[in-house]
């Protein structure tokens, strides 16, 4: 992303919503890297004053990825270009509350430090995600194994769990799983990596083309299992080495079970699961102990996550079917929930952008809007 390509209508305006949205590409770090000079992006932003003036809110739109950029800057030299922003915002005198940069990350205002008064979570969450053919029809399903996983990269927390399933017969047998089909995680260990298998869930008979595996290859083993084992980007709560903090933030792999009506163990960072019930949804305490969302120490946090899913296996698949009968009302809610999501300011599923270029703001019939 650059200025030519903003040029090119880039910028857009929300009426619905009334702001004005530069998207910055998967990186804002990046955006700012590619800049000329701090006059560029003066410039780019000076566009903008007049619908400012009006009370319009500006954003700088990276709500694609849940980065930090105030880190990714740092580690390649140009901090300073966070500075360039925090220079143009108070130069031409704009409130905090009328320019923001969106990322996904919940964390975004503790993780960019000195400069996170100006980030905003936001989490462009879109329609990616295979949808619940059958939400008032639940009762019919018929299951014939408990879990389905999908762990498509190799990352430590997902071998424990490969691993967990290849050394219980029983488990692997009633389990549909994917492991390390893709490229070596966030834990690569060549030497190691190369002697694991790579295993993908069309093992099982169903074939999908590249383009369709993210959104539907876990459909029809979604449909006939019970519950899924919900593996997001992130477990552990700080970088390795450094220690520093891990942003958060859903993934589609978060919405997966929610829209096709499963309940799930969640196996992700601390406290996900009770953000997650602050966008109103529901879990499955009830049923069983979902207390490892309160473990920090992530090793601790796995170890409780496997041991709840060897006690669920010993379960048989009638009683889980009954444990799911149970559960379909708040299955049935949760499906609505994600629906609905673009209430919660957190989430933009439902913005439609009206394209403008930075010519246009002067010569489009909106021009008295933005002067």
């Amino acid at each position: 992303m650059n200025k030519d390509s903003i040029l090119k209508g880039d910028i857009v305006y929300n009426f619905k919503h009334n702001y004005i949205r530069i998207y910055t590409g998967y990186s804002l770090a990046e955006f700012l890297s590619e800049l000329k000079d701090k006059r560029e992006l003066f410039q780019i932003l000076d566009s903008c004053l007049g619908a400012i003036a009006r009370d319009f809110k500006l954003v700088l739109d990276s709500s694609s990825e849940a980065e930090i950029p105030r880190r990714d800057l740092e580690e390649i030299g140009k901090l300073y270009r966070l500075d360039w922003l925090v220079e143009w915002k108070d130069t031409r005198k704009v409130s905090d509350e009328l320019f923001k940069i969106w990322t996904s990350d919940f964390r975004c205002v503790e993780n960019n430090k000195e400069y996170g008064y100006l980030f905003e979570p936001m989490n462009q969450y879109s329609n990616n995600v295979a949808y619940a053919l059958d939400n008032e029809k639940l009762f019919l399903r018929k299951f014939d194994r408990k879990f389905v996983c999908a762990m498509s990269r190799n990352t430590l927390e997902r071998k424990s769990l490969f691993e967990l399933f290849e050394s219980n017969e029983n488990l692997k047998n009633n389990t549909y799983y994917s492991f390390n089909y893709r490229e070596s995680g966030i834990y690569p260990n060549p030497e190691e990596d190369n002697k694991l298998p790579h295993l993908a869930l069309e093992r099982y008979g169903e074939e999908w083309e590249e383009v369709s595996r993210t959104q539907f290859a876990g459909f029809p083993y979604q449909n006939k299992t019970i519950i899924n084992i919900t593996c997001e980007t992130f477990f552990h709560e700080t970088l390795p080495i450094v220690g520093e903090q891990y942003q958060r933030f859903f993934t589609e792999k978060t919405f997966r079970p929610l829209a096709m009506c499963q309940p799930f163990i969640y196996v992700a960072q601390s406290g996900m699961l009770e953000k997650l019930k602050s966008f109103e949804f529901k879990t499955f305490g009830k049923w069983w102990d979902e207390s490892y969302d309160s473990i920090e120490d992530s090793n601790s946090r796995l170890e409780a996550i496997k041991d709840l899913i060897v006690q669920l296996n010993k379960k048989s698949l009638d009683e889980l079917r009954e444990m799911y009968l149970d559960m379909i009302p708040t299955l049935q809610w949760n499906y609505k929930n994600v629906l609905n999501l673009h209430r919660f300011h957190e989430f933009h599923i439902t913005h439609n952008y009206n394209g403008m270029g930075i010519d246009e703001f002067y010569y489009a019939p909106y021009h008295k809007i933005f002067n």
